[in-house]
C-alpha cells in the first residue's frame, strides 16, 4: 500500500521537488495520535474542525422528532418567506403579461403560487451550470436581462443535490453572493486535490491536522472515511473568504447567520444524501432519502431504508446532529455536541463520489499500467473497507428498537444523492406538505456515453413513486430513450401540466407541475466529467454562461413566449385553488411546452451527441431574436473519466492510510 501511495506522489508532483517528503507531511497529520475522544467546550475564536461541547437547549428532552409534519420552524420560515416574495413575484408575473387577474392569485402568502427550484448532481460540472441556472433566475444579475430574472426572488425552496449541493449549498452559506462574483473568488483554476507543488505541503497538512482533530474528538475520522477529507477540499473553494477556509464554519450557522435568511430574502435551502447499508457498493432505488437543512437532519423516510413502514422516520436539530443520544435523550450528560454539521462536511456528504470513483477507475485505467495499479491499491482497498461513505453519528441509536432498523447502528451511513439514480433533487419539493405548486429542475446529469442527460433522473423518481413510495406523487414521465427520442432533453419540457397526470393521484394530495431544463450546449461544452478538478477562467466562465444560457435559452424565444409560458405552469395549480379557468393563452403554451404522454418508435434513435454552440430545434422553430450570449471557446469536451481524479485521491486518501 505504502509503494502505491508514495508512487502516485511521485507520479503527481513529478515536475519539481516535492517540498517535503510524505511521511513528514503525514507525521504533521498524526500529531494528536495520543488525544483520542477529548470531546472538550470550544473557546470563542477557537477555529478547530472538531464538534465541541456546548450547552443544550433549556428545557428540551426528546430530542428526535417524526411524523411527516413540517418542523415549527421551517414552517415558521416559509410562512414569513411567502409573505416576503409576493410584490417580486406579483411584478415578474404581471411582466409575463397573462390576462388573468395576478392579483387575485398573489393575494396573500396562502393563496400564492409556491415555487421550488432543484439543481442536479454531476461534480463541478453541475455545481457550474446549476450556478449559472441560479443567475438566470437571479433578478440582481445586472449585465444581462434574462426573462427568467426575478424568479430566485420569488421561490419558496431551493435544493441541491452533490455538485448541485455546492452550487445551492454554498450560495447559501455566502449569503446569497451574486453568482459571478462568488464563484470568482473560488479559484477554480486551482485543482481541488493538488493546489499546486508550492501549496501542496500548507495544503495537505492543515486537512490532515482538521480531520485528525475530529478524529480525536472520537467521531469516525482520519482513517475511517474520505469525506472529511473531501468536505475540506471543497470549502478551501466554496467558502474561501471565511476563517480557516470554513474550518469551523458548519452549515447551520453560516446560513442562519446570513443576513439574507434572516429577513427571509432566501429560498429555504434543502440538500439532499442518500442512505446506504455498510455492506452495499451499489445503492438500492428504495434507499431512504436524507436531508439537511438549516434546522432539521434526517429523513421523511424509513430509517435504514425500504418499504414506508417498515422503519420509523426521524430528525433532530441540524446543530446538535453529533450529540451523543440514547432513545432520543442525553446519555448521562447533560452537555450537548455542536460541529458536526460542518460546512464541507454536509456538501461533501452529498457528493460522496469516491464509491462512484472506484466503480469507474478499474475499466477507465485498463492498459494504463502504473496508474491502474495504484487506483486499484489505493482506492479500491479503502472501498474494501467500506469507508468510501459519509459516517454521521447515530442520533437514533436505541431509538424505538422494535421497528427502527438502524437503532443497534453506531452510525448513520450515507453518499451521494445520485446514487439512486434521482439526480435531480425532487424529493423535497414533491412531498405533499411543503404544498409546492412548480419546480424548476436543473439538469447537468451525465447519462448518455457522450456526457448530456438524457432525463434518467425523472424517470428515477417517477419510479420511486410508484414502485417504493406510493405516499408521494409526481409527475408521469417517459423513459430515457423516450426522452432522447422527443428531443425532450434537449429544451425544457412541463410535466404533470393537469393536476391529474401524476403517479397515486390523489385530489387531497399536492403535487407540482415540474419543469425540466436540461443542460445543452448553447455557448459551451458543458459535458465535462464529473471527475474534472479544476476550471480555467475561461472554462468556469463558459460553464456558468452555459448554465444561464440553458435557463433563459439564451432568449432566441420570440415574442415573451418563453416568459410567458413559465408564468402560466407557475400560476397554474393556484388557479385551481382559486377556480378560475385556464386561459386561452396557457393552454396554448400548454400544448407546446408539456409533455403531451405520447410514446414513438424510439429504435432508430440516433445516439445523442448535439453540436456545441446549436440551438435545439424546438427552440429554432420559435426563435427570430438574437442571441444573449456570445459562444465562449469551448475547447474540447472532458466526456470521459478523468485519471486526475483518482490519482489525486489517491493520494490523498493513501496518505492517511499510512
Amino acid at each position: 500500500m505504502k509503494t502505491a501511495i508514495l508512487s502516485t506522489l511521485a507520479l503527481l508532483g513529478a515536475a519539481s521537488a516535492f517540498p517535503s517528503t510524505p511521511e513528514e507531511i503525514i507525521a504533521r497529520g498524526l500529531i494528536h495520535q495520543a488525544k483520542h475522544n477529548a470531546l472538550v467546550s470550544r473557546a470563542e475564536g477557537d477555529l478547530s474542525y472538531a464538534p465541541y461541547n456546548t450547552s443544550c437547549p433549556a428545557g428540551v428532552t426528546d430530542f428526535i422528532t417524526t411524523g411527516q409534519a413540517l418542523s415549527s420552524n421551517e414552517t415558521d420560515y416559509i410562512n414569513a418567506r411567502m409573505n416576503k416574495i409576493i410584490d417580486p413575484l406579483t411584478n415578474w408575473l404581471n411582466g409575463a403579461g397573462l390576462t388573468y387577474d395576478i392579483n387575485q392569485l398573489t393575494s396573500n402568502a396562502t393563496n400564492a403560487p409556491k415555487l421550488g427550484i432543484a439543481v442536479s448532481g454531476g461534480g463541478y460540472r453541475a455545481m457550474l451550470g446549476g450556478a449559472g441556472f441560479i443567475s438566470a433566475l437571479d433578478n440582481r444579475n445586472d449585465t444581462i436581462d434574462f426573462e427568467t430574472a426575478g424568479l430566485l426572488q420569488s421561490a419558496a425552496y431551493m435544493s441541491g443535490l452533490s455538485g448541485g449541493s455546492w452550487a445551492v449549498g454554498g450560495f447559501a452559506a455566502q449569503d446569497m453572493t451574486p453568482i459571478w462574483e462568488w464563484m470568482g473568488g473560488a479559484r477554480l483554476d486551482e485543482n481541488i486535490f493538488w493546489p499546486g507543488l508550492l501549496d501542496a505541503y500548507s495544503y495537505f497538512t492543515e486537512i490532515f491536522e482538521d480531520v485528525a482533530a475530529k478524529r480525536d474528538a472520537g467521531f469516525p475520522a482520519f482513517e475511517s472515511q474520505l469525506t472529511d477529507y473531501w468536505g475540506r477540499s471543497l470549502s478551501y473553494h466554496l467558502v474561501a473568504d471565511t476563517p480557516g477556509y470554513g474550518r469551523n464554519l458548519t452549515f447551520s450557522d453560516a446560513v442562519r447567520g446570513a443576513s439574507s435568511f434572516q429577513s427571509n430574502d432566501m429560498p429555504f435551502p434543502v440538500m439532499v444524501a442518500v442512505e446506504r447499508e455498510n455492506d452495499q457498493i451499489i445503492v438500492g432505488q428504495n434507499a431512504s432519502i436524507w436531508e439537511m437543512t438549516p434546522y432539521q437532519w434526517g429523513t421523511w423516510g424509513p430509517l435504514g431504508g425500504g418499504a414506508p413502514d417498515s422503519s420509523p422516520n426521524g430528525f433532530v436539530d441540524t446543530a446538535l446532529v453529533g450529540t451523543r443520544l440514547v432513545n432520543g435523550q442525553l446519555n448521562g450528560t447533560d452537555q450537548c455536541v455542536n460541529g458536526l454539521d460542518n460546512f464541507g462536511f454536509v456538501i461533501g456528504t452529498s457528493a460522496t463520489l469516491f464509491n462512484q470513483g472506484v466503480l469507474q477507475a478499474g475499466s477507465a485505467l485498463q492498459g494504463y499500467g502504473i496508474f491502474q495499479d495504484v487506483v486499484e491499491d489505493v482506492l479500491g482497498g479503502f472501498s474494501d473497507s467500506r469507508n468510501d461513505v459519509a459516517l454521521w453519528r447515530n442520533p437514533f441509536y436505541g431509538w424505538m428498537n422494535d421497528t427502527n432498523k438502524i437503532a443497534q447502528s453506531e452510525n448513520v451511513v450515507l453518499v451521494d444523492g445520485g446514487e439512486a439514480l434521482e439526480n435531480i433533487p425532487f424529493n423535497p419539493h414533491i412531498k405533499p406538505e411543503r404544498q409546492v405548486d412548480f419546480v424548476l429542475g436543473f439538469d447537468a446529469s451525465a447519462d448518455t456515453n457522450s456526457g448530456w442527460p438524457n432525463g434518467t433522473s425523472m424517470y428515477a423518481t417517477y419510479n420511486r413513486t410508484i414502485n417504493d413510495d406510493t405516499t408521494i406523487s409526481f409527475a408521469n414521465v417517459p423513459t430515457p430513450d423516450q426522452f432522447v427520442a422527443q428531443g425532450l432533453n434537449t429544451r425544457p419540457t412541463f410535466f404533470g401540466c393537469n393536476s391529474s397526470d401524476v403517479t397515486n393521484f390523489d385530489e387531497n394530495r399536492h403535487t407540482p407541475i415540474i419543469a425540466y431544463v436540461p443542460a445543452y450546449p448553447y455557448v459551451f461544452n458543458a459535458n465535462q466529467s464529473t471527475f474534472k478538478l479544476e476550471y480555467s477562467a475561461e472554462e468556469y466562465s463558459g460553464m456558468i454562461a452555459n448554465g444561464e444560457a440553458s435557463t433563459a435559452l439564451n432568449g432566441l424565444v420570440s415574442d415573451g413566449e418563453w416568459k410567458r409560458c413559465l408564468a402560466c405552469a407557475l400560476v397554474d395549480r393556484a388557479r385551481e385553488r382559486n377556480n378560475v379557468d385556464r386561459s386561452p393563452e396557457c393552454q396554448t403554451c400548454f400544448n407546446d411546452w408539456c409533455w403531451n404522454g405520447q410514446q414513438v418508435d424510439a429504435s432508430n434513435t440516433p445516439e445523442y451527441e448535439p453540436e456545441i454552440n446549436s440551438v435545439p430545434q424546438f427552440v429554432q422553430d420559435k426563435s427570430d431574436g438574437s442571441a444573449l450570449i456570445q459562444p465562449y471557446d469551448s475547447g474540447s469536451a472532458q466526456n470521459v473519466f478523468s485519471a486526475s481524479f483518482v490519482l489525486a485521491a489517491a493520494a490523498l486518501v493513501g496518505a492517511a492510510l499510512l
